[in-house]
Formats: C-alpha cells, structure tokens, sequence
C-alpha cells in the first residue's frame, strides 16, 4: 500500500514472493506510516460503531484485498487494535481452483464474487453488519412500524370514539321521545289499571249478587214451605237464622193441642217437602196477650229449632210449578 503510494519500485517488489531475504527494516519503514494511519482509521471506526450506532465492542476484524496480502499485516493490526485480526481466503470454499498463494487470491476477490453472481444468476445480498447491529435496525424499523401502528389505533379510537358518540347522542334522543310517549301514555295506563280494578269489583258483585239471588230463592222457598207448614190457627211471631244451615223459629198457637199437631207437620215430607228437621224438643210456654180491648188472652208458645237442607230446596225450586 505505502510502496504504491510513494512511488518506489524497489519497496513495491517486495510484495511478491516469498523470498526469506527481504529487507525487513526497508519494508517497515515504507509501510508503517501507512499502517499506523490505517489502524487510527479503525479506531474512529469502532469508536463510531460503538457511539452512533450502538453497536457494542468490535469482537473481530478481516482483511480482503491486495492490501491484506502484505505480509505481517494482520498480526500488526491486531496488536494496535487488541482485536484479532485475519486474511480472508476468497477462493477457500471454491473447487478446482488454481494453485495460487493466499496473496495472490486476494487480488481475484472482486473477479470471484463477479463470477459467482453470473454463474447464480440472482442478487447476492451480502451483509456483513454484525447481529447486534441488525437487531438494532431492526428495533427501529419495528419502531416505525409501532408508529405506524399507534397512529392507525389512534385513528380507530377517534373514529370508535365518534361512532360511540353518535350512538349514544341518537339513544339518547331515542330515550327522550320514548320518556315523552311514556308520560303522554301514562294516564291512558292509569286509567287502564283503574278499568281493571273496577271491572274485578263488578265481576265480584255480580258473583256476590248471583249468590244472593240464588240463596233468595232458596230462601223464599223454604219460607213458603214454612207458611205451609202451619196450621190456620198458629202464626210465627218471631224468626232468626243464625246460621245457613239453622232456623230459629218462634210460634204461638191458641191451645196447647195444637202444638204437637205443629210439630207433627214439621215431620210430613208432603207439606215440608224434606226441608225441615226439628233438632230440639221444645216446650210449649204459656203467655197471655191483652187484645184491643183491654181483654187478656191466653196462648202458648213454643220455640222449635229446624235444620234447614238446602240442597231440597234447591232441588224443589227447579221443578216446575213449585
């Protein structure tokens, strides 16, 4: 490299071979400037790739070219560097090669790399960054694709945003209308409701007045078949019910003959028609009652109590003519 540079022939032979009588000292003093200057260049590498790049400590460093074949090369760099330092073989992988030295393949290594690029007919994409290196740029490219990323959620949230807000001012409108029809409904529901209540409570009288008109009837007919029961010359002067199925009835008649004969009557299923049954043996008393003259008069009374079969006097109220 600094032969070329300077122009002498004498230094630049010395690249050639490997003849042991090279002048050692003639060929340090050509190259070392240069190589001095070469490994300061490094530095500023590393310390860039280092700095700039984040790209950490410089782990190895290899050689390629005609310069890499000066001989001493690679273990002067690597002392200046503190690094190991190799020559890079072009053709150590190629078969049938010729038999050239290390030094003189270095000078076909854009003549190999030519050649394999038209013998593969593809791209050769040839990367010699370092894996720390890749994974930094890859950490930013997929930064610009969370950008990219944030940016689209950021767009999908405004617009979910909006939809949400639209949504909720039509519900909202909705709500509204639906609150003012529910308040203009609202009487019409009351009154429904109170219809309702009114239309159970006449259901119920109608159920309550069906009842009585059919206990009336029952009713009016055991009271015929009581009247009939009696004989001309005994009256009723007093009538209680305390219960449906009870009669309490109090009679006077003008002798104290005629009360078996009532009794008797109240046993003949042809005038009570199987409505009565006395349930106590009554004992006549006698009382006397002052006419409109001032005249006393003399009666007797008896109470009698009946048991009341309705069940008969429904029966005999269904049959015609009764």
């Amino acid at each position: 490299m600094g032969a070329a540079k300077a122009g002498d022939s004498e230094v630049f032979n010395l690249f050639e071979g490997e003849d042991e009588k090279v002048e050692k000292d003639k060929l340090t003093a050509a190259v070392k400037p240069i190589a001095d200057r070469l490994a300061t260049e490094f530095r500023r590498s590393f310390d860039y790739f280092s700095g700039q790049l984040s790209g950490g400590d410089i782990k190895k460093v290899t050689l390629s070219g005609g310069g890499a074949a000066l001989k001493g090369l690679a273990e002067y760099l690597s002392a200046q560097l503190n690094v190991p330092v190799t020559v890079y073989n072009p053709a150590e992988k190629i078969s049938g090669q010729a038999d050239f030295t290390l030094a003189q393949h270095q000078h076909f290594s854009v003549a190999y790399g030519m050649g394999i690029r038209v013998l593969d007919k593809s791209p050769i994409e040839v990367n010699l960054l370092p894996e720390n290196i890749v994974a930094v740029r890859r950490m930013r490219s997929m930064g610009k694709d969370i950008k990219l990323l944030g940016v689209a959620a950021v767009f999908f949230l405004t617009f979910a945003a909006a939809f949400a807000l639209r949504t909720y001012q039509n519900t909202s409108t909705l709500h509204t209308k639906l609150m003012a029809d529910i308040q203009e409904l609202e009487p019409i529901v009351s009154r429904t409701r109170q219809l309702e209540k009114d239309q159970k409570t006449v259901d119920d009288m109608e159920k309550s007045i069906s009842s009585l008109v059919g206990g009336k009837a029952r009713w009016i007919d055991v009271l015929i078949a009581l009247d009939k029961t009696l004989p001309d010359n005994a009256s009723i002067v007093n009538m209680t019910m305390p219960v449906k199925e009870r009669m309490e009835v109090r009679i006077i008649a003008s002798t104290l003959n005629e009360i078996p004969e009532i009794g008797r009557r109240f046993q003949t299923p042809e005038l009570t028609k199987n409505l009565f049954t006395i349930v106590n043996r009554p004992t006549p008393v006698e009382i006397e009652k002052t006419s409109g003259q001032g005249q006393g008069q003399k009666f007797f009374q008896v109470d009698f109590m009946l048991q009341i079969n309705h069940a008969a006097a429904l029966k005999t109220a269904g049959q015609p003519g009764t």
